[in-house]
């Protein structure tokens, strides 16, 4: 009953999914809810409607990567920064990276075959140098 209730609301018109927004106490519910239904619409498609065999954390993570600049900027100003434990620098970093890296990302690492050994690692090695530069300047050496 609250994955349907929960469904109806991110799939309502922007106006409802507003007013709901000032009774959740989660801040990645409440920025959920300030989205365009275009973007709650291919949540619940993408996420809440994935394929039975994919964890939804995964499924999570793949959405968030394929998501536009706006999307993802929004979630790392409105949630991500607000949280007591900060995120791991890799998570702030793969989100700012531009679409082509975000989705090979997805493509290379989410589509590897469970029991692949370091898929992430792999699919760095394949980035051009600047992507790799910029990965060990912002992350590996801030200590992420």
């Amino acid at each position: 009953m609250a994955d349907e209730l929960q469904r109806a609301i991110l799939l309502a018109p922007d106006l409802i999914a507003r007013a709901a927004r000032g009774t959740v106490s989660s801040q990645s519910t409440s920025w959920m809810l300030g989205q365009s239904r275009h973007v709650r619409g291919s949540y619940v498609a993408e996420v809440m409607d994935r394929d039975v065999g994919v964890d939804q954390e995964r499924a999570q993570q793949i959405w968030m990567l394929s998501q536009p600049d706006e999307v993802r900027r929004s979630y790392l100003d409105e949630v991500l920064s607000e949280r007591a434990e900060q995120p791991s620098l890799q998570v702030v970093w793969m989100l700012a990276q531009p679409e082509d890296v975000r989705l090979s990302y997805v493509e290379q690492v989410f589509g590897a075959p469970e029991g692949m050994l370091k898929p992430q690692v792999r699919w760095m090695l394949r980035q051009p140098d600047a992507v790799r530069e910029s990965y060990i300047r912002e992350v590996v050496k801030a200590g992420g």
